[in-house]
């Protein structure tokens, strides 16, 4: 009976041993996807806010059109095509954060290499339209009321 009841307890002695190698485990885990979490975190708000332009030693100039309809999606495609920004979801989210969310009309721009993010969203709004192409009045259609649409 002794013998019996020495074996249960290192049983038991090495089945904490193990829970607490395994919570030890899982805690450095969790510390690990945190820290992956924040540093990706960091990465992508340091994107977000410190615009550069793709290349200001020798910008070129591309000239884009963006179609009528265009999402903020699909204009960030087209200049992620374009290598006008590196990255298509940081351009939508430097989109949202400026003055210019939802401003956005489709058209042919210049838009060029050199500029960063946010100049290119004052051309594409709008705003800035210093060297750039006459647009054709399609992007403001009348309808039968004569109300612009």
């Amino acid at each position: 009976m002794a013998a019996k009841k020495k074996k249960d307890v290192k049983y038991v002695v090495t089945l904490m041993g193990a829970r607490g190698i395994i919570k030890i485990l899982m805690t450095v885990l969790i510390i690990i996807f945190f820290i992956f979490l924040a540093r990706t975190s960091y990465t992508f708000g340091y994107a977000i806010f410190n615009e550069t332009a793709m290349d200001t030693e020798s910008p070129k100039e591309v000239l884009v059109e963006i179609p009528r309809g265009a999402s903020t999606l699909d204009i960030a495609g087209i200049l992620e095509d374009n290598d006008l920004i590196e990255n298509k979801y940081i351009f939508m989210v430097q989109e949202r954060f400026s003055t210019y969310h939802g401003d956005l009309e489709a058209g042919k721009y210049y838009l060029n290499t050199g500029q960063t993010p946010s100049q290119m969203l004052k051309i594409l709004a709008r705003v800035d339209t210093e060297n750039q192409p006459e647009q054709d009045d399609e992007s403001t259609e009348t309808d039968s009321s004569g109300t612009s649409q």
